[in-house]
């Protein structure tokens, strides 16, 4: 039987589609409204979502602005890149006085790392205590990275007492004076009273 001449009920018309392509630079994601497939000159709105302790930077090829949030229009194929970077937090450690600070673990740190600080005083220097972003005085102590920090570590000299006592009447004369830092010499002088003499040292020191 023959068929009538004339159009194909069963052929349908040809939808023309438009491809949008998104590379993902570094850690995190896009979405997509409304979703694929895209006719011609259909408007996209795209977001982009880091992942955690990740920033966007910003979109490129057939896209480019530093908006979260941008509408392409698909007026053709178009392939978009969207940039992270991970988030990097600065710890800047200073002393003053004679010492050291040392972080564990060592930079660099991201959101909310959690860095022990432990101050070392050198030999004949304590340590005093923790200023600007951190406080107190116990080392070793912790921060917490949720932003640039600076802390600063107090250290000063280790003060010692010499204590002279005298049995009779006399004096002894103390040089240099005291309070008295770690390994200095301090020369000891006996001053007899009228009709004393000077005897002999006892207690940390001994002799005559």
């Amino acid at each position: 039987m023959r068929r009538p001449i004339g159009p194909n009920p069963d052929i349908g018309a040809i939808e023309q589609t438009t491809a949008l392509s998104i590379i993902i630079d570094g850690m995190g994601s896009v979405t997509r409204n409304p979703g694929p497939p895209y006719m011609p000159d259909q408007d996209v709105v795209l977001t982009a979502v880091p992942a955690t302790n990740w920033a966007f930077v910003g979109w490129s090829g057939d896209l480019v602005s530093t908006n979260i949030t941008e509408t392409v229009t698909l007026d053709d194929s178009k392939v978009i890149t969207a940039h992270f970077e991970q988030v990097i937090f600065e710890l800047d450690l200073s002393t003053f006085g004679q010492g050291t600070v040392t972080p564990s673990p060592l930079p660099p740190y991201s959101l909310n790392d959690v860095v022990t600080l432990t101050a070392t005083p050198d030999i004949g220097q304590v340590f005093l205590g923790w200023s600007e972003d951190l406080s107190g005085s116990a080392t070793p102590e912790t921060i917490t990275m949720d932003t640039d920090k600076s802390v600063l570590a107090t250290f000063t000299k280790d003060e010692y007492f010499l204590t002279v006592n005298t049995i009779g009447t006399g004096t002894v004369t103390q040089n240099p004076a005291p309070p008295y830092s770690y390994n200095t010499s301090v020369d000891l002088t006996p001053n007899p009273g009228v009709g004393f003499l000077f005897y002999e040292w006892v207690g940390d020191f001994t002799g005559n």
